[in-house]
């Protein structure tokens, strides 16, 4: 279903140039969705903010970063080049990174427990 950048050509229909970048927006609904759970939780909700910043912050970053990179290389018309796979890959470790930040975190806490 998904082609890696390096076998997207850029000669893409409007709907395809639409489902690529839909599916990078798709990343703030997950950091919303984080904030929605937070909201709703009824236990150390500031202590869960506080956990959950870095990967929300991290996420609206990377949002923006490869929705800007995306749509530079279809307005250009051009196929993705090697730098331009390298920022989507590094931009997507940052955000397991921070995942897996929190997430230790979150076990750590819960051991004390």
């Amino acid at each position: 279903m998904y082609n890696s950048p390096s076998e997207v050509k850029m000669r893409l229909t409007m709907e395809e140039k639409k489902q690529y970048h839909d599916h990078i927006v798709k990343f703030a609904d997950y950091a919303e969705a984080i904030v929605n759970t937070i909201e709703a939780s009824n236990e150390n909700k500031e202590l869960q903010l506080q956990l959950a910043v870095p990967v929300i912050e991290q996420t609206a970053q990377m949002v923006d970063l490869l929705s800007d990179t995306f749509l530079d290389i279809v307005e250009s018309g051009r196929e993705p080049n090697a730098q331009d796979i390298r920022v989507f890959e590094a931009e997507i470790r940052k955000l397991f990174a921070s995942i897996i930040s929190v997430t230790r975190q979150v076990q750590k806490i819960s051991d004390t427990k």
